[in-house]
């Protein structure tokens, strides 16, 4: 389905400003590499609980997703809660890029 009909059928715009639909997991980006992935995931748990249940929480410490994590929450509403009240939240000393993963094959 092309971008343009998706915009037509209204597909909901998240608070970046990108065409990506609210869904229920986050990216998150922009993360200090220096901490441990184990570590890493507890805090963004900790961090990020508060907005609803989190079902599983993503992170790898290959070259290509170093800085980078995703939060699956149970819920859309969670999800977006998160993403408006964490945008450029300064975690361990850097202010996290947080918008919605997505789910389409062309973005």
């Amino acid at each position: 389905m092309a971008l343009q009909e998706r915009k037509e059928m209204g597909d909901n715009n998240n608070s970046t400003g990108t065409d990506v639909s609210q869904n229920m997991t986050i990216y998150i980006n922009n993360l200090n590499e220096k901490i441990k992935i184990d570590e890493l995931k507890t805090s963004l748990h900790a961090v990020f609980s508060q907005f609803g249940k989190i079902l599983e929480i993503l992170a790898f410490k290959t070259l290509k997703h170093k800085g980078q994590a995703w939060v699956i929450f149970e819920d859309v509403q969670s999800a977006s809660k998160a993403i408006r009240q964490m945008q450029s939240f300064p975690f361990y000393d850097k202010p996290m890029v947080c918008m919605y993963v997505c789910m389409y094959v062309y973005c």
